[in-house]
């Protein structure tokens, strides 16, 4: 049946909507949420593709009763600030969430080679609140559903390369944290810390107890087990709580003034805690309750009180600890000399302790040499902090800050430290009221303050760059319970956890990710740079390159104290003449590298490093055939090597001044191994095979490994590099001959390593793997895409790409900073060494989560939507295609079954450039390039192929309609059409589903 369209023609002036094919956009149109009004999107000042920016046009529809004419045209209104820049492509596709709160827009840039596409979520006034990079897809469509889940809405992307995605966006959480839920302690809380593996939650509360709580990320922390005994009992409430590094003990302290200091240890498979030795009697009046009262050394060998609250004596003192006894005090006791010393902290590095004094609002720095009393370092003590009440004094990651509170005044301060003194960073950064415990996230670039606010209390999350005073994030103060009075990072940086006294619980929160950000210029290496390598401590680099006819290795230095920069320092040292530099790695202690040369000197070398032009101190020049990976021992004292010509691995001893072979073991015939990793506790070493396929696995104690296990990486893939996670449970593998599902996670129990998932797809011919400190990313270098490529690994399944960065020519190698924040990469071709930020935490915006795999439509995807129920999503394109859509997830866990097919599509009499949903869930309408529209009718109780039930034609040629929202002006029987290459009108219909005739003129 056919009908007339209602009213005239509305022309927007002076735009225009082109594409790099030359069709207008096709899904820019929308009505907006309970108004007379549609939007629509333009591209403004763009003749050609790729130039111009995006504005929204708002147009104001007259008032018409059912079924009559309109006297007036669509009314343009007021057009708002453009949102989006730059070097645009008008395949922009838009949709308005069903609360009219969020729109999600897609971006492409087209550069004359290669399509690059961005999803967007926006809020109301054009703030881009999340994103999503789509790759080289040609986004046809976009839909948000109606249907938000907690908080969650769900957006599908239809693509013109025959693709459909699903993604999820969390609303009113950019920046903040997402609970995960809460659970009762029974018994007040006043104490809380995460286990280094982040599985585990130690809560000491009044009754007295420490309750152990499993985690998993999905879920509410879930409680294990109680311990109550010891040697004696616990006695009153636990005051303070620190697990030792090494996650093999947990450090209590409780009795009366809270002075009684224990250290039990802990078995993680039951889990369960047990007391090792004697309980041991502090020195000082009282030790209040609180997160930093007590700290262990970096190395688990030393803890460190502090007591004195209120009345003296005011104490600092030092306990070594054997793992087997009783700890035994270094030293004597160390009075502080000022008033109620509240937090203790020890660097990173072991040696200094920070001591913070609530009373005179002060901080104290010691240093300590192992084997005697703490020390106050001369220069700078104590620094004076102009707070009202100084509560915690922190180090960061790095231990090049420290972070304090003030509970009266409510503020922020960081200090920066250098050569044993402090200096206030920026100025103050005010909080919510009354702060009682700071953290910093792993990666160094953002703190955390847990306040005591009123009723409830509240998660305050600041970002840092390192020189100016930390920035409160949008919408990043998240709610709790009552009385917070312990708050702490995972140590993954993933999830945050705080107790609550006044509510007697615990909570778990969740945390956003985002992208890389490329820093500063590129730097030129020598000639074909083959490996790149940071040092220890995360001040210096090093690279490995051919140059021509000699071998190059060149140091250089990164500093972060404003922008991060990088510089060449000293020389380049040439590694020998017609050599060529294949990796370089530093030594755990940061003092030497180590370089293997391949064919033709074949040599394996070590160089001194004292921040300057690296010295040659040792090297082996024979018994080397083609070495092509070297990697040093956790401990310093050997160097693996694997030999791709004599298919063999090698073990040396090193002295300081000599190279000593100590084993040597085939890896089997033409097998040609090229990549070599040790496990973190030195025990084992992992060898990637690229001509046999395989991944093994040898022991090793000291002389020749042991090979205890081996697996196909499988057929043809060619695996080129391997990197042990910083825990030793899992190997990640890229094999750039596997075509897809390039990068494989092995877990890892002593044995035969265990593929989990099913691995997962990187861009093209990755050549390197590098895993992030804290064990939650995995980095790899793709060299014939020229890109880099970030993935999450939540410790259970295959790893989930979060976001791609584009590097130079041939990237071969790739590293992380120590602390997790940069990354390091160096390209072959180019010859450069690059620089990017790590994907934690860039101004509190999230990436969006992809939902599930992506499904093959068989045609181009010229428009999605969702149905009003958020069950269904309808395609267009050659035809209508139906799809049901399960939304139920974890946290970014793929779920292989969001998107199922339904039905066969149905045929159209043209392509379909749009199809939007009637609000009744029953009925789509889509418009043809034959300039037509159809409504086709859809049962959701049997849902399969739809069918046309009323045709109408629209000239001049529609490219975009909208079904107007139930409950405005109009109810819900009306289409708008736009023609947007036709002067931009727009035509209004009237649909009569009870009506023979269906269309009104």
């Amino acid at each position: 049946m056919t009908g007339t369209p209602l009213g005239g023609f509305a022309t927007a002036n002076n735009t225009s909507l082109v594409s790099a094919a030359g069709a207008p956009c096709t899904n820019g149109l929308r009505w907006l949420p309970n108004t007379t009004m549609a939007a629509a999107l333009f591209m403004l000042n763009s003749t050609t593709a790729n130039s111009g920016s995006l504005n929204l046009n708002t147009f104001n529809c007259p008032t018409i009763a059912n079924g009559s004419n309109a006297t007036s045209s669509p009314i343009l209104g007021n057009v708002n600030a453009s949102f989006l820049n730059g070097n645009l492509s008008a395949n922009c596709c838009m949709d308005v969430s069903a609360d009219g709160q969020y729109m999600a827009i897609t971006d492409t840039v087209y550069d004359g080679n290669a399509l690059s596409s961005t999803l967007y979520v926006l809020s109301q006034e054009g703030a881009v609140l999340a994103l999503a990079a789509l790759g080289n897809t040609l986004p046809g469509s976009i839909s948000i559903s109606p249907v938000a889940s907690a908080g969650t809405y769900y957006i599908t992307v239809g693509g013109l390369d025959s693709t459909l995605r699903a993604f999820s966006f969390t609303a009113n959480t950019v920046g903040a944290l997402n609970s995960l839920g809460t659970v009762t302690t029974t018994g007040t809380p006043f104490v809380m810390a995460w286990h280094p593996s982040g599985l585990y939650l130690a809560v000491g509360t009044t009754t007295p107890s420490i309750k152990i709580y499993t985690f998993t990320g999905t879920s509410v922390p879930v409680l294990q087990s109680t311990f109550t005994g010891g040697s004696p009992a616990l006695l009153t409430s636990v005051t303070a709580l620190a697990w030792s590094p090494n996650g093999t003990y947990l450090t209590v302290v409780d009795g009366t003034n809270g002075l009684l200091l224990r250290v039990l240890s802990f078995t993680g498979s039951t889990p369960t805690l047990a007391q090792i030795g004697s309980t041991v009697t502090l020195a000082g009046h009282t030790i209040n309750s609180g997160t930093n009262r007590v700290t262990w050394s970096p190395n688990s060998g030393f803890i460190a009180a502090v007591s004195g609250f209120v009345s003296p004596p005011f104490v600092l003192q030092v306990y070594s600890f054997n793992g087997t006894s009783t700890p035994v005090q270094v030293g004597t006791a160390l009075t502080t000399g000022l008033s109620t010393p509240y937090s203790v902290s020890w660097s990173p590095n072991g040696s200094y302790l920070a001591v913070g004094n609530t009373d005179n609002n002060s901080m104290q720095l010691f240093t300590f040499s192992t084997t005697s009393t703490p020390t106050i370092a001369a220069s700078g003590n104590p620094v004076f902090t102009n707070m009202g009440q100084l509560y915690e004094a922190v180090w960061s990651p790095n231990g090049n800050y420290l972070a304090a509170i003030d509970n009266s005044h409510s503020i922020l301060q960081v200090y920066a430290f250098s050569g044993g003194t402090f200096t206030q960073v920026g100025g103050n950064a005010s909080t919510s009221t009354s702060p009682v415990a700071v953290s910093w996230h792993p990666g160094g670039n953002y703190i955390s303050v847990t306040c005591q606010t009123g009723g409830s209390g509240t998660i305050q999350t600041f970002s840092f760059n390192g020189y100016s005073t930390p920035t409160p994030i949008a919408v990043g103060t998240t709610l709790t319970n009552a009385n917070p009075y312990a708050g702490a990072w995972s140590p993954s940086g993933n999830y945050f956890a705080v107790v609550n006294n006044g509510a007697t619980t615990l909570q778990a929160f969740s945390w956003p990710y985002n992208t890389p950000n490329r820093i500063g210029t590129s730097l030129p290496t020598g000639t074909s740079p083959f490996s790149v390598a940071w040092s220890p401590n995360g001040n210096y680099l090093a690279t490995a390159a051919e140059t021509g006819t000699t071998g190059q290795l060149q140091a250089w230095s990164f500093s972060t104290t404003s922008t991060p920069t990088a510089a060449a320092l000293g020389s380049a040292v040439t590694t020998g003449t017609s050599a060529n530099a294949k990796a370089v790695a530093f030594a755990p202690n940061g003092n030497y590298l180590a370089v293997v040369n391949t064919t033709p000197t074949n040599t394996l070398q070590v160089y001194s490093f004292a921040a300057g032009t690296p010295v040659l101190v040792a090297s082996v020049v024979s018994g080397l055939s083609t070495p092509y990976s070297v990697v040093w021992s956790p401990n310093g004292n050997y160097l693996a090597v694997v030999n791709e010509a004599s298919n063999n691995l090698q073990v040396y001893s090193f002295s300081g001044t000599t190279l000593t072979l100590v084993g040597s073991v085939s890896t089997g015939a033409s097998s040609n191994p090229v990549s070599v990793a040790w496990s973190p506790n030195g025990n084992y070493l992992a060898v990637i095979n690229n001509t046999s396929n395989t991944l093994q696995v040898y022991s090793f104690s000291g002389s020749t490994p042991v090979q205890i296990g081996s697996v196909s990486t499988g057929a043809s893939s060619n695996p080129s590099s391997v990197s042990w996670s910083p825990n030793g449970n899992y190997l990640a593998v890229v094999s750039p001959g596997l075509g897809t599902l390039q990068l494989q996670v092995y877990s890892f129990s002593g044995s035969t390593p265990v593929l989990l998932g099913t691995g997962t797809t990187t861009n093209s011919n990755p050549s390197s793997v590098a895993w992030s400190p804290n064990g939650s990313y995995l980095a790899v270098a793709n060299q014939s895409s020229n890109n880099l490529t970030v993935y999450y690994f939540d410790g259970t399944d295959t790893p989930v790409l979060v976001s791609t960065i584009t590097t130079g020519n041939f990237p071969l190698s790739v590293t992380w900073s120590p602390n997790g924040q940069f990354l390091a990469v160096v390209n072959a071709n180019s010859a450069t060494l690059q620089f990017f930020t790590a994907p934690i935490f860039q101004n509190g915006q999230p990436l969006l989560n992809q939902l599930g795999n992506t499904v093959s439509t068989a045609n181009p995807v010229t428009s999605v939507a969702f149905s009003p129920n958020g069950s269904y999503i309808a395609t267009a394109g050659s035809g209508i295609q139906l799809y049901s859509f399960n939304n139920a997830f974890s946290y970014l866990t793929t779920n292989t079954t969001a998107i199922t097919l339904r039905g066969s599509a149905a045929a159209t009499t043209a392509i379909s450039r749009q199809v939007v949903w009637s609000p009744t869930n029953n009925y789509l309408a889509t418009v043809l390039d034959n300039a037509t529209l159809n409504v086709l009718s859809f049962n959701p109780s049997a849902p399969t192929t739809p069918s046309v039930v009323a045709t109408a034609n629209t000239m001049p040629l529609p490219t975009m309609c909208a079904w107007s929202p139930q409950g405005n002006a109009y109810g819900n029987n009306y289409i708008v059409t736009a023609s947007p290459n036709n002067g931009g009108g727009r035509r209004l219909f009237y649909f009569d589903p009870f009506s023979s005739q269906n269309w009104y003129a």
